[in-house]
């Protein structure tokens, strides 16, 4: 039977239940995951779908990934902020994201929205505008998808925007991403490599507003693996 185990700072695929126990507690723990995502990461979708009079081209990415994932639930949103480089219509966005099977007999599901352990549940994406301290709670553009079965690794997802918004070069955005299930625990692939694209990682909880979780106590700087398509 394959079980999926984080063991401190490390995810592990295993063929032996036995290995649950050299682990004690910290199984699907939604703690910071240490692997490299590159290794199994393959595209989950055809990517952007040709809108009607549109041919969508790569704006702006990040596709570096050390093994840095960031979780996202019901209650915890993760951001990563981007700005434009060509002008015309935002089409969608494609993200590297891995996705974990939940134990119902020994996870707790406190901090998962949606009731019921049969409910896959959804994975949803707003763009919004950004200021000077950061993501904005203005809300240009929102995607979901569905947290389908048969989906396991690191994959690349697309949201397809509709309507599309339009974008000028220079603007500032971020992508913020958050999963609505009872069965699933999403994790989104990045780096700690500073130099890969110059943004950092916001994230955001009930209790707290859009904040930088940047050098914050033993925080690494974090980039997101993201892929952003424009209509020009």
């Amino acid at each position: 039977m394959m079980t999926h185990v984080i063991c401190g700072n490390t995810l592990l695929v295993t063929l032996a239940l036995a290995t649950l126990a050299s682990c004690g507690d910290q199984t699907s723990s939604g703690k910071e995951d240490s692997r490299n995502p590159q290794q199994d990461a393959m595209l989950g979708d055809a990517g952007p779908d040709a809108a009607p009079g549109c041919a969508p081209t790569l704006d702006q990415s990040q596709e570096s990934g050390d093994g840095t994932v960031k979780p996202v639930t019901c209650h915890f949103w993760a951001a990563q902020p981007f700005t434009a480089g060509k002008t015309g219509k935002l089409h969608s966005v494609a993200l590297l994201l891995t996705r974990l099977d939940l134990d119902p007999g020994g996870t707790s599901y406190d901090d998962l929205c949606t009731t019921g352990t049969s409910d896959a549940g959804t994975l949803e994406v707003e763009f919004l505008k950004m200021d000077t301290s950061g993501p904005t709670d203005q809300v240009l553009a929102s995607s979901s998808i569905p947290l389908e079965p048969g989906w396991n690794g690191a994959q690349y997802r697309t949201f397809d925007l509709a309507p599309m918004i339009n974008v000028t070069a220079g603007d500032g955005l971020a992508i913020a991403l958050r999963a609505d299930s009872s069965r699933y625990k999403v994790y989104w692939d990045g780096t700690q490599d500073e130099s890969s694209y110059p943004s950092q990682y916001y994230e955001r909880t009930p209790s707290r507003a859009w904040e930088p979780n940047c050098g914050v106590g033993p925080s690494p700087c974090v980039d997101l693996v993201f892929r952003t398509y424009v209509c020009p």
